[in-house]
C-alpha cells in the first residue's frame, strides 16, 4: 500500500544498492565500489534516504493511522485508495502539481493538513475545485473561463468574486454609455442625411461610428433551468423520526442511543470521521 513502492526509479536503485552490499562482503574490487557510489550518490540526489520518512508523514496527515501504513491497499475503499493516490502524488513534487477536487474524499483534519501542506510547497499547483473554503486558503490567483475566454484574477475566491462583481458594474455602465452615444450620433446622422448640404458630414458620422470599437454587455454564464415537480399532496410537518436507536461494528461505534426527527424544510449534513457517516446512510 505504501506509496514509495510506487516510485520505479527509487525503488530500483534501493534494490540494486542492497545487492552491491551484499556482495561487498566477499567482493572489494574497484569497479563495485565506484558502481556503489555512483549508485549512492543518485539515490541520495533522489531523496531517497528520506522517502519512507516523508511517506508516512504524508499518509499520517491524510487520515491514516501508524497501523494502516502497512495494510494491503485492495482492504481499502475507494476513497482511501484516491487518498494513497494523493500522496503518492505529493510524495513526488512535481514542479508543477495537478489537483482536480483534491478534497472529494478528505474529511476535515485531513483537508486542513492539505491546505497546511500546499501553503508551503515549493513548486507550483492549480486547482479544480468546489471548495470555495478550501480555495480561499490556499491559491493566490484564480482563472474563470467563461463566455470561451480565460481571465485571471490576482487573488483567492473570495477577491475573484468581489473583483469580478466590480468588472462587470464598470464594464455594464460603459456598455449603457456608449449605446447612448450611438443612439445621440444616430439621430444626428438620420436629421444630416436630409439635407443636401449636411449628407457629406452624416456620411462622415457614419464611418467613425464603424471604426468605434463596440463594449459589449455583461453576458451572464449561469445557465438556467426550470424543473418542474408534480407534487400530489403536501407531506406532514415530520418527516421521519428515530427513537434511542443504536449502531455499531466490531471496532465502531457510529450511533449510541440517539434519538432525531427530520422536519419538512430541514437541510441536513452528515459530520463525522471519515467513512462513519457512509456506514451510515448505507445501512
Amino acid at each position: 500500500m505504501l506509496p514509495w513502492k510506487h516510485l520505479k526509479r527509487e525503488n530500483a536503485l534501493h534494490d540494486e544498492i542492497e545487492e552491491i552490499l551484499k556482495k561487498l562482503e566477499t567482493d572489494h574490487s574497484e569497479e563495485i565500489l565506484h558502481r556503489l557510489h555512483d549508485l549512492q550518490t543518485e539515490y541520495e540526489h533522489l531523496d531517497g534516504y528520506n522517502i519512507q520518512y516523508k511517506a508516512e508523514e504524508i499518509l499520517e496527515g491524510l487520515g491514516f493511522t501508524t497501523k494502516d501504513l502497512h495494510r494491503p491497499l485492495k482492504e481499502f475503499s475507494g476513497g482511501w485508495r484516491m487518498r494513497v493516490m494523493l500522496a503518492k502524488i505529493l510524495l513526488k513534487k512535481p514542479d508543477l502539481l495537478l489537483l482536480d477536487e483534491p478534497t472529494n474524499h478528505l474529511d476535515l483534519p485531513s483537508i486542513q493538513w492539505l491546505e497546511e501542506y500546499l501553503k508551503n510547497y515549493e513548486g507550483a499547483f492549480i486547482i479544480v475545485s468546489h471548495d470555495r473554503y478550501f480555495l480561499d486558503k490556499t491559491i493566490d490567483i484564480t482563472a474563470e473561463i467563461a463566455n470561451e475566454k480565460i481571465t485571471l484574477y490576482p487573488g483567492n475566491y473570495s477577491f475573484f468574486l468581489e473583483e469580478k462583481a466590480q468588472r462587470q458594474e464598470l464594464q455594464h455602465a460603459q456598455f449603457k454609455n456608449q449605446q447612448k452615444y450611438f443612439s445621440e450620433q444616430q439621430k444626428l446622422i438620420d436629421r444630416f442625411r436630409a439635407k443636401a448640404s449636411k449628407a457629406k458630414m452624416a456620411q462622415s458620422r457614419m464611418k467613425m461610428l464603424e471604426r468605434v470599437e463596440r463594449i459589449d454587455d455583461v453576458e451572464s454564464d449561469a445557465p438556467t433551468v426550470r424543473i418542474k415537480f408534480d407534487v400530489g399532496h403536501q407531506p406532514g410537518k415530520v418527516l421521519y423520526e428515530m427513537k434511542n436507536v443504536s449502531k455499531s461494528y466490531p471496532d465502531i461505534k457510529i450511533l449510541d442511543h440517539t434519538s432525531f426527527a427530520i422536519n419538512r424544510g430541514d437541510k441536513i449534513g452528515f459530520i463525522s470521521a471519515n467513512g462513519k457517516a457512509n456506514q451510515l446512510c448505507c445501512e
